[in-house]
This record gives C-alpha cells, structure tokens and sequence, in this order.
C-alpha cells in the first residue's frame, strides 16, 4: 500500500480521513512519510490499519 492518498486509506480501512488524523495524534498510528502530498507506508512492515479499525469505539481508559 504505497501512494495512496488519506482519503484512499481511510476508505480501505472503513474509517473516514478524520479518524486516521485523530490516530496519528493520539499517536495510534505512525504519522506516514508524504512525498507530494500521498502518504505512503512504504517504510514500514506492514500497514497498521487493521489494528486501527479493530480499536475504533475503545475508551480511552482515562489516559491523559
């Protein structure tokens, strides 16, 4: 999954540009490399997506 733009990503993760850029500063996810504005996650092993849409709805549990 390489050059593919927020709104791609979100799409394929089911969640929508918002919530990946909400995950990016709760720090769930990696802020991705842009290269003409595309994120890519080229560098990294895998996507984490996944982890990222299983976790949607989980409370916080009173982190700060």
């Amino acid at each position: 999954m390489t050059g593919l733009r927020s709104s791609q990503l979100a799409g394929a993760a089911g969640v929508n540009p918002q919530t990946l850029r909400y995950y990016e500063r709760r720090g769930l996810l990696a802020e991705p490399e842009r290269c003409d504005d595309l994120a890519t996650c080229a560098d990294q092993p895998c996507c984490p997506i996944p982890f990222a849409t299983i976790t949607r709805g989980v409370p916080d549990a009173g982190r700060s």
